[in-house]
């Protein structure tokens, strides 16, 4: 039963994973890049929570928020590119990446549960707006936080310059 369910979304991530390199307009070199990416860890809910940051925390917000089985290391390349015009976080789920691991008897890993985590990190950092929101499979853990994504005003889109 469990190959039946979950066949289709290795499937669906495998082939996304396969597209990346074509969506990308040139290959990231964060070795290269100017804009650092900041390695941060705070305590919520007594949880020790990891999560990157980079670019200008006056600039729109962007919230990477990775996939199942993965963190934030999924992101490594992208960050220094979105850096360049946005502020970026992206922290590891409590479980996952650098993030404390609950024994499971003691905490409750639950979308509800991750995405208060999320609100209580976003609202550490004083993130109020976000320029956008990703989609995919935790997309439960970032439902909270559409009224921060303004209906009209910033779209999300990549550097404004061009790229050779």
């Amino acid at each position: 039963m469990k190959n039946v369910i979950f066949a289709p979304i290795a499937a669906t991530l495998l082939s996304g994973a396969a597209l990346l390199p074509l969506t990308m307009p040139y290959t990231a070199d964060a070795a290269q890049s100017p804009f650092s990416v900041h390695m941060g860890m705070t305590k919520i809910d007594g949880v020790t929570i990891a999560y990157r940051e980079a670019g200008d925390p006056t600039d729109p917000t962007v919230l990477l928020l990775h996939g199942f089985p993965t963190s934030s290391h999924m992101f490594r390349d992208l960050i220094p590119v979105l850096a360049e015009d946005y502020h970026i976080i992206a922290p590891d789920y409590p479980g996952f990446g650098a993030s404390d691991m609950p024994d499971a008897a003691e905490y409750d890993y639950s979308f509800a549960n991750t995405a208060t985590i999320i609100t209580k990190l976003l609202d550490q950092k004083k993130v109020d707006r976000l320029c956008r929101l990703p989609d995919g499979l935790w997309c439960a853990c970032w439902v909270p936080h559409v009224h921060r994504v303004p209906r009209t005003g910033h779209r999300f889109h990549h550097s404004k310059r061009q790229r050779l």
